[in-house]
């Protein structure tokens, strides 16, 4: 069975094409470097995928220490298809932003969809493991792991990416059960789904999401719906009566 990979698709992800050119197109400036790269992003916004690839793969000769040059190249080709084109650049930009904040995540969601189209699992494997191990046990690594798997069919680790996720999540943050939601659904466990529902409207029960599958699961909504998630840890022990500390109340005389 197809997973609906829905918010995971999200989550990883990580994987949309929108291209930030507000900060970047501009007049082109006197270096042929500078103008390569506009003219490949002016291409790209008109779809003209091949021809914005040429644009950036010449800026990126011109600058060979340029990451948006080599992830906006590889990115053009991906557009059309040509995965096994594509994979020099990311890797390419992978070396120059090893753990760049904003271009690290981009390269390696992309690099990642590459080995997959590509049918390369051993070097998927190993960039979505290299990636967690260099990211200090960051959500979204798992999450991008989760996804990946899911693709191959790799079920058994992606639910265990998406356990590990939750758990290196923020406690009070919902959206780890939701993902965890999303995967028992699409290998079609539904008690699992719907306990994970729960523990997510326990954390949020506004959430826009998961009241309405909540409800398509059965569960009545209200206070009893919401399960205490494993986040939390155990819930607190009821205070105890009060009386002599280490001994039990006396019973009351009849």
């Amino acid at each position: 069975m197809r997973p609906r990979n829905r918010r995971l698709a999200l989550a990883a992800a990580t994987l949309g094409l929108t291209l930030p050119l507000l900060g970047c197109v501009g007049t082109p400036s006197a270096s042929t470097f500078a103008a390569n790269r506009n003219q490949g992003f002016t291409l790209y916004q008109a779809k003209r995928y091949e021809a914005a690839a040429d644009q950036f793969r010449a800026a990126a000769q011109k600058n060979g220490a340029d990451v948006a040059s080599h992830y906006w190249w590889a990115t053009s080709l991906i557009n059309v298809k040509r995965f096994d084109d594509a994979q020099f650049p990311l890797e390419q930009a992978l070396t120059l932003a090893p753990d760049d904040p904003k271009w690290t995540p981009k390269i390696l969601d992309r690099l990642a969809s590459v080995y997959e189209a590509q049918d390369k699992p051993e070097r998927l494997y190993a960039l979505l493991d290299e990636a967690i191990a260099n990211g200090g046990q960051d959500p979204r690594d798992y999450n991008r792991k989760a996804f990946y798997l899911m693709k191959i069919g790799d079920f058994d680790n992606a639910e265990d990416a998406l356990r590990k996720s939750a758990a290196f999540s923020e406690p009070t943050d919902p959206e780890p059960y939701v993902l965890l939601a999303d995967f028992y659904e699409s290998v079609n466990n539904r008690p699992a789904a719907r306990q994970n529902l729960r523990y997510a409207y326990y954390l949020d029960p506004e959430h826009l999401d998961v009241a309405g599958r909540l409800l398509g699961h059965g569960v009545v909504l209200g206070p009893a719906a919401g399960l205490r998630p494993p986040s939390l840890g155990l819930e607190p022990a009821p205070p105890a009566e009060r009386g002599v500390p280490g001994r039990p109340r006396s019973k009351p005389r009849k």
